[in-house]
């Protein structure tokens, strides 16, 4: 085989990118056009690596395709969502809210019931159930979809004619159908494992009911009010300690509207692995600034191990003591424990 032929071999063509495999086609030497049969040996074994080639530009092509239409149609989707929200301000008709499905029968049901703790009236008669109400929740168990059933009986005396019923129990949602155990495993799959909103529901549709995305969205964002003086409660804690950790991440955000993405950071500060409490608190922020560490430490005035970032400097002018991430410092490999210790004293 001669070094032309070798250059154009099934190995090379397929290493190389689109563009460097249509200048070696190009660049091939011309054959009279052999008719083969089309699923028979001739076409395969006279141009092994055009086929190979062909079919994975086809299927590339294919793959590409998809994206942009997968692509489109999410955008199309926000823009009319975008439209309605506009329409609906300027001319100040009220937006219908959507009438919610009801949970499927088939799921498995479990019923709790609630009733008032004497069924004594305060006239001294006795009171006689007339009727329930019943609220339907929905629970998740990995792979397994159930469905609590709360029962408030109606407790009424004849004489005095008065009712009474259990109060309903509480909620992370008011009024909603998630139970705290289906919020929870929503919450740890998204954060914890990862897994997208899109790839939840997927999974739940295999269980037996599929959680539209949006849904899902919207129990994250209560959670998130919900559990907002708790992260209140862990940063009065946090800045408790004498010294701290600092460092931030760039992540992308969508911008609402614009269809396309922006670098936010993820600040994150925790305590030292030779503190008692072990805590980690992320703090959201659109910007690199350095005001959003000023923000989130305000009056604090202990040591701050972080890196050579430019953000902190001011922190540092502010009364801030500044203490080196020793990780960037090849030395602290041959200090003691006891040094170690010390530079935290």
């Amino acid at each position: 085989m001669t070094k032309e032929a070798a250059q154009f071999s099934n190995r090379g063509l397929l290493r190389r990118g689109r563009p460097a495999r249509r200048q070696c086609l190009a660049s091939l030497p011309r054959f009279p056009r052999v008719q083969a049969p089309r699923d028979g040996p001739g076409r395969l074994g006279l141009f092994p690596c055009i086929d190979i080639i062909q079919t994975g530009d086809q299927e590339r092509s294919r793959g590409l395709s998809l994206l942009e239409e997968a692509l489109d149609a999410d955008l199309a989707a926000i823009g009319l969502e975008l439209q309605g929200l506009k329409s609906g301000k300027q001319t100040g008709t009220p937006r219908q809210q959507p009438k919610r499905a009801p949970l499927p029968p088939e799921l498995p049901r479990i019923d709790f019931h609630h009733e008032p703790d004497s069924s004594i009236c305060t006239c001294g008669c006795e009171r006689v159930r007339v009727g329930e109400d019943i609220s339907e929740k929905l629970d998740y168990t990995p792979g397994v979809f159930t469905v609590e059933r709360h029962i408030r009986g109606k407790w009424a005396c004849k004489t005095c004619e008065t009712l009474v019923q259990a109060a309903v129990p509480p909620h992370v949602i008011d009024k909603g159908i998630p139970t705290t155990g289906l919020l929870a495993q929503v919450l740890v799959a998204k954060y914890s494992d990862h897994l997208p909103l899109y790839r939840q529901e997927r999974i739940f549709a295999r269980a037996g009911l599929a959680i539209a995305q949006s849904t899902l969205g919207a129990w994250v964002g209560a959670c998130g009010v919900r559990l907002q003086p708790l992260v209140d409660a862990l940063r009065e804690e946090v800045l408790q300690q004498a010294v701290l950790h600092a460092d931030e991440t760039p992540v992308q955000m969508l911008a609402p509207g614009k269809g396309k993405t922006h670098r936010a950071y993820l600040w994150a500060y925790s305590t030292t692995q030779f503190s008692d409490l072990k805590a980690v608190i992320y703090d959201f922020a659109q910007s690199r600034a350095g005001e959003h560490a000023r923000a989130f430490l305000g009056e604090w005035r202990g040591k701050l191990t972080c890196d050579d970032y430019g953000g902190y400097k001011a922190s540092f002018q502010n009364g801030v003591t500044e203490t080196g991430c020793l990780a960037q410092y090849p030395e602290s490999r041959f200090m003691s424990r006891t040094a170690r210790l010390a530079l935290y004293e």
